[in-house]
């Protein structure tokens, strides 16, 4: 929390980081990755660990620098020095501390982790591999030409993480296309998933690889088929053979397939009948919840052109799980089907705060609020949540009359501590009669928050145009540049 004022400290915290104490570890490295890069003189003696006898110690140190992350840039030279430690685990956490270190590290750690690919104990070239990806720029033809023949390696997970860090060097790493093709069609699922995505990363696609990702599409293994979908979300204009081949996976047996799918289609196909009728019946019929949730965002990015997923909408904004409620009323909110009032109406009593929340803040956005509705919105006053009646004051605001029944209820939200709250009160209750809130309204010249004495002064001088109070207060604020 202290962040750089927490430099005074990061001699005591570095300490900490070799404490026994798994937990210690971290809350020490987050305190210290909070405080900025390390100094020499803290890096020297935190790195001091990697040189004792005891293995348990350097594995745990290394571990350390990792957990800080980049602002342990200055220990990797000697986290370099302790690739060719004799214990595997020492290797393994200081391959992997290099990685968070990240690009910073390059000059120093690029050798030396081309070297890790080629390690006696897997596990050590397989987080060797995935480091090389950490390296962005950093990462020279040399690391692409290792990480391609580590696609080869025996170890499928040193093959599958190769192939993620060449997707993740994104165009640098574009010439190595067939290599990872060819790695698209590995024996191994997680190794054809790892690539399929890659595929992603390496530019606009070739002929070559758009086949090779429609059949990934179509693969048995559903590791694969979401990865396939996330290549082709990377794509700016995969094409409509490519779309049409995602839209049955809509309906996929997996979970991660659809909800995979459900973050793509919307961006690059729109709101087609098809993709709102499947979304619709993701969001109606799935079992998960994840997924249906996952539905309702979807369906809520393709904006108002999905009036026709409101009736869906408002029935699992009525029915579903609270996650799934709120994602659907979200949606209402965004899209504005005429279902929207009455999903709007619904979640003001919904029994999750966060659904409330969001269905008064549907009122704001709704493009009128119907006279009809101003019971619930009323009701909606005594709320505990602050942030729905703050909400639903603004709401009655933009009604013709306010409600009597609202005046009292607006009042108490006035004397509110939250500002959000008293302002809307404030607000709302320039509609009522000026006796009733005569009183409140000299009262809120005192206000500390600006905008609610601005209210308050308009409603004052509405009622009485020479008040001195009133005047004061519009003058004070003309003259505050800020």
């Amino acid at each position: 929390l202290l962040g750089g004022d927490a430099k005074p400290v990061v001699e005591k915290l570095v300490e900490l980081l070799q404490d026994r104490d798994e937990a210690v570890r971290t809350a020490a490295a987050d305190a210290v990755a909070a405080a900025g890069p390390l100094n020499g003189d803290s890096t020297t003696k935190l790195a001091a660990g990697l040189a004792s006898a005891d293995n348990v110690v350097r594995a745990q140190t290394a571990e350390a620098l990792g957990n800080v992350g980049a602002a342990a840039e200055h220990a990797a030279p000697p986290l370099v020095e302790a690739l060719d430690d004799h214990n595997d685990v020492v290797r393994a956490k200081a391959v992997e501390a290099l990685g968070k270190i990240g690009e910073t590290a390059a000059p120093v750690a690029v050798p030396g982790l081309v070297k890790a690919l080629r390690d006696a104990d897997s596990w050590v070239s397989a987080l060797a591999a995935e480091a090389l990806g950490e390296m962005g720029d950093g990462a020279g033809e040399s690391v692409v030409t290792a990480l391609v023949h580590a696609l080869r390696h025996v170890n499928p997970q040193v093959r599958a993480n190769a192939a993620e860090a060449l997707g993740k060097l994104g165009p640098a790493a574009a010439w190595a296309r067939s290599a990872v093709e060819r790695a698209a069609a590995d024996e191994d699922g997680p190794v054809r998933a790892a690539a399929v995505r890659a595929l992603g990363g390496l530019c606009e696609p070739t002929p070559s690889t758009l086949a090779l990702v429609r059949n990934a599409i179509r693969d048995a293994d559903p590791l694969v088929r979401a990865a396939a979908a996330a290549a082709v979300g990377s794509w700016d204009r995969p094409g409509d053979e490519v779309l049409n081949d995602l839209l049955p996976l809509l309906r996929d047996a997996n979970d991660d397939v659809k909800v995979q799918v459900a973050s793509v289609l919307p961006r690059l196909a729109g709101a087609t009948g098809p993709v709102i009728d499947g979304l619709c019946q993701m969001l109606a019929e799935d079992d998960s919840a994840l997924v249906q949730g996952c539905a309702a965002i979807a369906l809520a990015r393709l904006g108002p052109v999905a009036l026709a997923a409101g009736p869906t909408l408002l029935r699992a904004a009525k029915t579903g799980e609270a996650g799934v409620r709120e994602q659907a009323v979200r949606a209402l909110v965004m899209i504005q089907p005429p279902e929207a009032i009455e999903g709007f109406t619904a979640g003001l009593i919904d029994p999750s705060g966060d659904v409330r929340v969001v269905a008064s803040a549907g009122w704001i956005k709704a493009a009128t609020v119907p006279p009809d509705a101003a019971p619930a919105l009323v009701e909606a006053l005594r709320d505990p949540e602050p942030q729905v009646r703050a909400n639903v004051a603004f709401a009655l605001s933009r009604l013709d009359e306010l409600p009597p029944a609202a005046v009292p209820l607006l009042v108490e939200c006035a004397s509110d501590p939250n500002d959000g709250l008293r302002l809307n009160a404030a607000v709302a209750l320039q509609l009522a009669p000026p006796d009733e809130v005569a009183d409140l309204m000299d009262h809120l010249l005192d206000d500390p928050n600006v905008r609610i004495r601005l209210v308050a002064a308009r409603a004052v001088l509405t009622r009485s145009p020479g008040n001195e109070r009133g005047v004061a207060v519009v003058t004070a604020a003309s003259a505050d540049p800020s």
